[in-house]
């Protein structure tokens, strides 16, 4: 058999799954750290019957206050539990927009289950690689997306390597032009682990996504290849196969969140996911392929959900909830510090995510409001958003960086004009202001 280590910089971050071809699958009592620190050195422990426990586990989640699952392992036990806020996964609101409300939790999902998930694809990746089930080249797409494969019928992730992408030399179908200038050469498939990390409490839906290292000789390659794993969502169409007004609200908004913060600059039809369930109406949409988020500029913004109705629509409680226990601050920490995004990305995430609870908590707009005031009306012609970003940036000669003091008045002033004008206010009059000063929204 062979053996596959996984590698944590810390807790929950990145996950690397290296294929050797050795032994069996190990992984420690650390979750599926195998590495930890310095280069070589291992710590291996036999996974088969051993399930993470609540032990293990005990400074990466939070139970919901259930004593019945103390003790229990969060994967077995009925009690949904939650990463804790001390680990910056779930963070409290902005002291700017009030406490955030007791229940915020409840509109997360478990990440036992995201557990569940990972563990549950690297099982079947070893499998798939222990009986030379090779990699399968997508039909469709710009760069390497493989489909890893337990069987012929039943498909484990989709693997992108890093050297595959576009206008790289490895990519496998000749791709050399720049798809897009503001995502750096080589590093979408970090992006889409950065998606996956930052999608916090599993709230959007992005799939699990790893880093992982697969055998070169699978690809007729002198090195292995490392590059992004994400679990496979089966599914029964594209957004763009169907009539938007089927669409759930709810799932829109979620994705709307998502795409704002994490600045997407390719959302279309064909990377949301569209799942019905056991019926026939759609129950819920899945947004995957986001190697173009987190771009070092506003130039490419693209949204597909500005042509869909229910972006219009006033968010619902549990979003609201969602975008007041955001951290954009720490985010772009995470981005920079520890998955390898570049600081320009990181707080350009920093801003929208200022930009969305401003405009959310405060007055009330909608995705749609809130998307068309990010989007360039035409290609040579700044959005809102990045001129009142260009007027916050300090000068050159003291590094250019956005001050975020100014960014904050700028946006307010932006989501007054915003609100004047969907509600037809004149300007002379005082600004339209959503919501009630006491509970800020909600």
């Amino acid at each position: 058999p062979l053996s596959m280590s996984v590698e944590l910089s810390e807790p929950m971050a990145s996950p690397i799954l290296s294929v050797r071809g050795c032994a069996s699958f190990f992984a420690s009592s650390r979750w599926l750290t195998v590495v930890q620190g310095q280069e070589g050195q291992e710590i291996e422990r036999p996974m088969l019957g051993s399930l993470p426990t609540s032990e293990d586990l005990d400074d990466l989640l939070m139970c919901d206050g259930n004593s019945s699952s103390v003790g229990r392992s969060p994967l077995q036990s009925s009690s949904t539990c939650y990463l804790s806020p001390s680990k910056g996964l779930l963070r409290g609101s902005r002291a700017s927009f009030g406490d955030l409300l007791p229940d915020v939790a409840s509109v997360c999902l478990s990440k036992s289950k995201s557990l569940e998930n990972i563990l549950e694809m690297l099982d079947k990746a070893e499998l798939a690689v222990c009986n030379d089930i090779l990699p399968e080249l997508s039909v469709e797409g710009t760069g390497g997306t493989y489909f890893v494969n337990a069987d012929f019928n039943t498909r484990i992730g989709v693997f992108k390597p890093s050297d595959e992408e576009v206008s790289q030399e490895g990519n496998p179908r000749g791709n050399l032009d720049i798809m897009k200038s503001c995502i750096p050469v080589g590093q979408s498939w970090k992006r889409e682990i950065a998606a996956y990390r930052l999608d916090h409490g599993h709230f959007a839906g992005v799939p699990e996504t790893i880093q992982i290292k697969m055998p070169k000789q699978y690809f007729h390659s002198k090195i292995d290849k490392i590059g992004s794993f994400q679990r496979f969502v089966p599914s029964d169409a594209e957004s763009w196969d169907v009539m938007p007004a089927v669409l759930p609200t709810e799932s829109i908004h979620r994705i709307a969140i998502l795409d704002i913060r994490f600045n997407n600059s390719d959302r279309h039809g064909g990377n949301v996911l569209v799942c019905r369930g056991d019926g026939v109406a759609v129950s819920h949409l899945v947004p995957i392929d986001h190697g173009c988020c987190f771009p070092t500029d506003l130039t490419e913004l693209e949204f597909e959900w500005l042509l869909w109705q229910q972006s219009k629509k006033p968010f619902g409680m549990a979003s609201r909830q969602y975008i007041a226990s955001l951290n954009g601050e720490e985010d772009a920490r995470i981005l920079d510090t520890e998955l390898g995004i570049d600081s320009t990305a990181a707080s350009l995430v920093h801003a929208s995510t200022l930009f969305l609870q401003t405009a959310v908590l405060t007055y009330q707009l909608t995705a749609y409001d809130i998307g068309s005031a990010m989007r360039r009306p035409s290609i040579g012609e700044p959005s809102a958003l990045e001129s009142i970003l260009a007027d916050s940036r300090v000068s050159l000669d003291q590094g250019g960086d956005i001050d975020f003091s100014v960014l904050a008045a700028e946006l307010r002033d932006l989501c007054c004009k915003i609100s004047r004008e969907k509600n037809n206010v004149a300007p002379e009059n005082s600004c339209y202001v959503g919501c009630n000063e006491n509970n800020r929204g909600f």
